[in-house]
């Protein structure tokens, strides 16, 4: 399974050249999903954003929303599917997760994620988020690594196949595999995993 990722656009998806590259992208790869781990905006509008996702003629697209989007987690575009604590099986017995927002999302969030699947599930699990674990891909300009640990402690209690975000933007297309987990800070620029 392919999979094409994008994170923190911080409202470029304003300029119809990004996502013209961002389908120019689809093209070239041929992903089987499209996933965009937040920060899409910060005062464009939904409609807007939902137009240039429509514009992609992609059908199977997945997202989190990060801390910059002033939204809440749980919050439905029309098109395209969040998985805010949501759980989809996707071809080849894959299955995605995720969370949305910021640090303190994670800290009111994570039992309620580790609630949605079975341990059987986790050699098989993609999960999504803006903020990544600590550890990894989380290099900061400040000189240190700034992920949570909270969501490190739950990747290495449950291993997933792959874990991918954004937020820390010196870290952006930047991958890693720890244990029996990938790790994929995606950027703007996307990243594509094939598994």
């Amino acid at each position: 399974m392919k999979i094409l990722a994008f994170s923190d656009f911080h409202g470029m998806y304003g300029l119809t050249n990004h996502f013209l590259e961002v389908k120019k992208k689809i093209a070239e790869t041929e992903p089987d999903i499209l996933i965009f781990c937040g920060d899409f905006r910060n005062e464009i509008s939904i409609p807007l954003l939902q137009s240039r996702l429509k514009r992609l003629n992609f059908p199977d697209i997945y997202y989190v929303w990060g801390n910059s989007d002033r939204l809440a987690p749980d919050f439905e575009m029309k098109i395209g599917l969040n998985l805010h604590l949501k759980l989809f099986q996707l071809p080849n017995e894959f299955v995605i997760s995720g969370f949305g927002g910021d640090e303190l999302d994670v800290l009111k969030n994570i039992q309620k994620l580790e609630n949605l699947f079975i341990e059987e599930d986790c050699n098989k699990l993609i999960l999504i988020s803006h903020i990544p674990p600590y550890g990894c891909c989380d290099f900061a300009v400040e000189g240190r690594h700034v992920g949570s640990k909270l969501y490190r402690e739950f990747i290495d209690k449950y291993h997933p196949i792959l874990c991918l975000f954004g937020h820390i933007h010196e870290e952006a297309q930047k991958k890693m595999i720890l244990k029996e987990t990938i790790f994929g800070n995606v950027g703007s620029k996307g990243v594509l995993i094939e598994l």
